[in-house]
């Protein structure tokens, strides 16, 4: 219930903001359709976990709590394990054509990771990605900053680069890996693991040659790792 009110008020938040009245650049729609991927799949995902777990403790005989969110987070390796390429293209083409009404349940898609699959393959696609090339070099200069008070204070001046819609999305997914890395002892990922994971789909370095590129990598889990760790205090 709390998260499909979410749901209709960042949709609501995101489709009112000025620039987007204006006009709806190929960029502009991108995120949006990943925006929206991102709520439904949550929604999805929790649904989904109740279904295939429920079935599973119930041919094991034993009880479960109806806690479905909780059962989502403790997938081990949630994020980080791959589900098959093709289904995840087929959940991405169905949302593409679709929106909000493709079906990504259990029925279509048992395993858990085709659906977490295809909402970072959207991020990855983004023309321009969420944590955008103008704001990437503040970022990073975070990322290389060894003292922590300068690091959360370079991440504030950072965050207030993005695009409205872009922050918004980024304190979204921040929000909701921090209550990823609540069950790391079922889940076995951490900060540090989701931002291996996530540094490289959200962060790509804007016109740098191969080496830099992979030189940066390191500066980009770590930026992440910052983002879900102080989530509370930077959004």
């Amino acid at each position: 219930m709390y998260l499909s009110a979410l749901f209709h008020r960042q949709t609501a938040f995101i489709t009112s903001l000025p620039f987007l009245l204006v006009s709806k650049t190929p960029q502009v729609s991108a995120l949006l359709v990943s925006f929206h991927f991102l709520i439904h799949a949550f929604l999805t995902l929790s649904i989904q976990s109740q279904s295939f777990i429920h079935h599973a403790c119930h041919q094991m005989g034993l009880n479960i709590i109806d806690d479905f969110n909780l059962k989502g987070l403790n997938s081990e390796g949630l994020y980080r394990v791959s589900g098959f390429s093709d289904l995840i293209e087929d959940v991405k083409m169905a949302f593409d054509r679709d929106g909000e009404k493709a079906d990504i349940s259990v029925n279509m898609y048992e395993d858990i990771n085709i659906i977490t699959g295809a909402l970072k393959l959207y991020f990855r696609d983004l023309p321009i990605p969420l944590i955008t090339y103008d704001a990437y070099p503040k970022f990073i200069e975070s990322a290389k900053t060894t003292d922590p008070d300068e690091q959360l204070e370079i991440l504030h001046e950072a965050l207030k680069l993005l695009p409205p819609a872009h922050c918004e999305t980024l304190r979204y997914l921040m929000a909701h890996l921090k209550r990823v890395t609540l069950h790391e002892k079922k889940n076995l990922m951490n900060a540090e693991n989701l931002g291996i994971v996530f540094g490289p789909t959200l962060m790509r370095a804007p016109g740098l040659d191969a080496m830099a590129a992979l030189n940066d990598i390191r500066y980009q889990r770590l930026v992440v790792e910052m983002l879900i760790k102080n989530e509370d205090i930077l959004f």
